[in-house]
């Protein structure tokens, strides 16, 4: 079992830290979806007792980053064609709603953060420049945050982080293709413009299209990732 720790975990919220670093571990795909976690190894590894390790699973099972199966085991969850369709369907109606109270109440939108995550983005792509995966999910994870944290509603930025994990799963699967990267900064940049000009009806089209074109690359690639594990 891949786990990326060299150092044993210190004995204060052990729960917690074990939770986090499983959760990493998971969205990073060390630990892979459907694949079997052993509590027993999972101990040993962290050189913590079983009991933080099962509160830390329970956790990731509330928010559905695993499947606990009695007698059978616990399982990352699987990717499935199904789940990821909700996910974007959830996506869709989140960030569309948010443009839109966005662009309605002037102001609400960080400009300023947003246009220096897409310089950053665009800096990874000149001819000069190092691609670097990490850099390019971070400002495509924050322009979306940037956008749903505009319309103001603390409940909702809470249900839109809650799906973060599995967002960054699906950003994990694809984005390490440069091709795919660009385009998909391509089409931030054209949300970009259409909030900068406060266009309702070309953002939401912009935006429609980018999530519309995330969610149909990412179910074309999934039988290749399930064939991969195989």
């Amino acid at each position: 079992m891949p786990l990326d720790v060299d150092v044993p975990l210190e004995t204060s919220s052990l729960s917690r830290r074990a939770y986090e670093l499983l959760k990493e571990q998971i969205i990073r795909g060390s630990l892979a979806p459907g694949e079997r976690l052993d509590i027993h190894a999972l101990a040993q590894k962290l050189k913590i007792s079983r009991t933080p390790i099962k509160e830390a699973i329970n956790h990731l099972a509330q928010q559905g980053l695993v499947k606990i199966h009695s007698r059978r085991g616990t399982f990352v969850s699987a990717l499935e064609p199904k789940n990821i369709q909700e996910l974007f369907d959830i996506r869709l109606m989140i960030e569309l709603w948010s443009a839109e109270q966005a662009l309605r109440h002037p102001g609400s939108l960080n400009m300023k953060t947003i246009e220096e995550l897409m310089d950053e983005a665009c800096s990874l792509f000149r001819p000069d420049g190092n691609f670097d995966y990490t850099i390019f999910t971070h400002c495509d994870s924050e322009f979306h945050l940037a956008i749903v944290d505009a319309a103001q509603n603390s409940r909702l930025s809470e249900l839109y982080r809650s799906l973060h994990p599995h967002i960054e799963i699906m950003r994990v699967h694809w984005g390490k293709a440069r091709d795919r990267a660009f385009k998909s900064h391509e089409e931030h940049l054209r949300i970009l413009e259409a909030l900068q000009q406060a266009n309702l009806r070309q953002a939401v089209d912009a935006l429609t299209t980018h999530i519309l074109n995330t969610r149909d690359h990412t179910l074309k690639l999934l039988p290749s990732l399930l064939g991969s594990r195989g």
